[in-house]
C-alpha cells in the first residue's frame, strides 16, 4: 500500500502526490475516503469526527471512487473557490465537539479541457480527547470499514477509557521512560535497546501474519537476524555469534516494536556514537512500518544503555574533544513522544536526546554544536 499521504508534511503534499495515491487504487476503508463533490456539512463533520475517533485517516474531496470497489476511478476535482481550506475549518469548529482540526491543503492541477480544478486534501490525527461528536445529531461515531457508524456503549466507554489513558500516562508531553527488556540472555559488557510504541495501536490494530513478514525485511535493514521464532502472541528475530550466544533481537509485540543488541565480543564496550547511529536507524526502520500500517497517531520511542561504565563519549577529532568521558550511571534511559507526523524532522528530537544524553557525562554542550554532530553523524541514517 502507497501510504506517502498519512505520512508527507503538509506542506510537501500536492496533486502530483494525491494522483500517485489514487493510481494505487487503495479502497475507501478504516483510514480513506473519497468524495467526488464538496459533501454537505453535516456529512464532512460525521466524517472527520468518525476518523478522529478511530484511527485517524485522510479525506480526499475531488476524488471520484466505484460504488462496487470504492477503489477511484477518476479525478474530477472541484471548483476551486476562495476560502475553501477556512471552510473546512469552520465545518469542524461548529460541529464537532470537543474540538478537532484537522490540516487542509488545496491541490490545484489543470483538467484536460484546460479548466483549473483541484483536489481538497484533508488529514484527521487519532485524537487525545475521545470521544467526539457531531453536536447537531449528539451522534458520537467511529470508523467501520468504509462507512461511518454510531458508537455502541463499549465503544463509547473504550473511547473514555483511551482518553483516561492519555491523561494518565502523559502522552501530550515529553518524558523519560525506563524500558528495560531482557530478551537477550548472555552476559555481555554492555546491552543497548530501543523501543518503538505505537499508542493505542494494538486497541483497534491487531498485527498480521502480513505485518510479520513486512516487519521481518524492516528490521533485517537496522540488523541482520538469522531465526525467525513465533509466538502465539508476538514474533521475534534473533542472532547469535560464533559461540552460539544471543547477541540480537528484534520483537513486534502488541503496541511495541524492540530492537537490541549486545557489544561487540571484540571490543570492552561501546561509543556514544554508535548508540545514537543505531537509535536512528531503528526510527528509520519504525518508521517505514508504521507507513505500511497507515498508522497515524502517537508514537513513544526511548533509547535505554546498561552498564554504561564500559560506554565512552568519544567525540570525533575535528570537535576538538579529545578525552574520553565516562558515566557513573549504571544505566541511562531516554524517550520521548511525538506525533507521527513530526516524523518528517526529527532532527530537533534528536538534538535534544544526545544533549540530554551528554549530560549524563557531565558535559554540556553548546546548542550549536550538538546541532552540528546530529546533523552530520546521525541524521545521515535517517536517509
Amino acid at each position: 500500500m502507497s501510504t506517502s499521504l498519512f505520512t508527507l508534511e503538509k506542506s510537501k503534499v500536492d496533486f502530483k502526490e494525491v494522483k500517485s495515491f489514487c493510481d494505487q487504487q487503495i479502497s475507501e476503508g478504516l483510514r480513506v475516503e473519497y468524495k467526488r463533490d464538496f459533501p454537505k456539512n453535516e456529512d464532512l463533520a460525521k466524517s472527520v469526527c468518525a476518523f478522529a475517533n478511530t484511527e485517524g485517516g485522510i479525506i480526499l474531496i475531488g476524488v471520484e471512487a466505484s460504488k462496487e470497489t470504492n477503489v477511484p476511478t477518476s479525478i474530477p476535482g472541484i471548483s476551486i473557490e476562495k476560502g475553501l481550506e477556512e471552510k473546512v475549518s469552520s465545518i469542524c469548529l461548529s460541529h464537532i465537539l470537543p474540538r478537532v482540526m484537522p490540516e487542509i491543503k488545496l491541490c490545484p492541477f489543470n483538467s484536460s479541457n484546460g479548466n483549473q480544478r483541484a483536489v481538497l486534501f484533508v488529514r484527521i490525527s487519532q485524537s487525545y480527547t475521545p470521544p467526539h461528536y457531531v453536536w447537531q445529531t449528539r451522534e458520537i461515531l467511529v470508523r467501520v470499514n468504509c462507512e461511518n457508524m454510531r458508537a455502541d456503549l463499549q465503544t463509547i466507554e473504550d473511547l473514555f477509557e483511551r482518553r483516561k489513558r492519555i491523561q494518565e500516562q502523559g502522552f501530550y508531553t515529553s518524558g523519560s521512560t525506563t524500558w528495560s527488556y531482557k530478551f537477550i540472555e548472555i552476559e555481555a559488557p554492555v546491552f543497548e535497546t530501543v523501543v518503538f510504541c505505537l499508542n493505542f495501536a494494538k486497541d483497534v490494530m491487531p498485527f498480521s501474519k502480513e505485518d510479520d513478514a513486512v516487519f521481518s525485511r524492516i528490521a533485517n535493514k537496522v540488523m541482520t537476524l538469522s531465526e525467525q521464532i513465533p509466538y502465539p502472541n508476538y514474533l521475534q528475530l534473533q542472532s547469535r555469534n560464533s559461540q552460539g550466544q544471543v547477541t540480537r533481537v528484534c520483537r513486534i509485540d502488541n503496541d511495541r516494536l524492540v530492537f537490541q543488541r549486545t557489544a561487540p565480543v571484540e571490543k570492552s564496550g561501546l561509543q556514544a556514537f554508535e548508540c545514537f547511529q543505531f537509535l536512528t536507524t531503528v526510527l528509520k526502520a519504525g518508521q517505514e512500518f508504521c507507513s505500511h500500517l497507515a498508522f497515524y497517531g502517537d508514537i513513544s520511542f526511548g533509547l535505554n544503555i546498561e552498564d554504561v561504565k564500559n560506554i565512552r563519549l568519544d567525540f570525533p577529532r575535528e570537535r576538538r574533544l579529545y578525552e574520553d568521558f565516562t558515566s557513573e550511571w549504571k544505566t541511562i534511559s531516554l524517550s520521548r513522544t511525538i506525533r507521527f507526523d513530526d516524523f518528517g524532522n526529527l532532527s530537533q528530537t534528536i538534538q535534544s536526546m544526545f544533549g540530554e544524553f551528554c549530560r549524563f557525562f557531565h558535559l554540556s554542550l553548546d546548542s550549536k554544536v550538538i546541532e552540528e554532530i546530529v546533523e552530520k553523524y546521525f541524521m545521515p541514517c535517517l536517509k
